[in-house]
């Protein structure tokens, strides 16, 4: 997988409609892991946060960085939700089935 010079889209005997899937593949499975990562990131914050662990954390999601405290709890509830759907849509986009769309820790 990875991106294909105008060389390479030349050899395949001009195979544009290829090449563009092949591009939207290897974006949406990019953005699918790093909505995966987001999700982690916020998961951790949510359970150092319930566990006592801290009484605030730095929330560092590769996009941004943040301190949350026991008072952002349904913040990052939200966010987590949020992003589960996002990640639903992009798995649907890139084609992955599953028989359980997303699994929502209880806490």
């Amino acid at each position: 997988m990875g991106i294909y010079t105008i060389r390479e889209v030349v050899k395949f005997g001009g195979g544009n409609k290829f090449i563009i899937k092949k591009l939207m593949s290897t974006f949406l499975e990019d953005q699918i892991a790093e909505t995966k990562d987001i999700i982690t990131a916020i998961n951790t914050a949510i359970k150092s946060l319930l566990n006592n662990e801290f009484q605030s954390y730095e929330l560092d999601t590769g996009q941004y960085r943040q301190r949350v405290t026991k008072l952002d709890l349904g913040k990052l509830k939200d966010m987590r939700r949020e992003y589960l759907v996002q990640l639903q849509e992009l798995e649907a986009a890139a084609g992955v089935s599953r028989s359980v769309v997303a699994i929502q820790p209880d806490f």
